[in-house]
């Protein structure tokens, strides 16, 4: 009886130590910062209208992407 529930309790702590670790990994890949990415990301959009930009800087329109654009879903 006794090696059923360690073996129980070893199992469980096993697959929370590979969740955490599985979530760890993921919050760790999601939290790069990559501007490259992101201006990629702009390049690709733009011309279909699915992504809009405005960056303001000291009440100064720096950039602007598809800021007319309005879509109704």
């Amino acid at each position: 009886m006794n090696i059923v529930v360690w073996s129980i309790v070893g199992i469980i702590l096993f697959v929370l130590l590979i969740f955490g670790v599985g979530i760890w990994l993921f919050q760790k890949d999601v939290a790069k910062e990559d501007p490259e990415y992101i201006l990629q990301f702009i390049k690709d959009k733009k011309e279909l209208e699915q992504v809009s930009l405005s960056i303001h800087f000291n009440k100064e329109k720096w950039v602007e992407v598809n800021q007319n654009v309005m879509r109704v879903q």
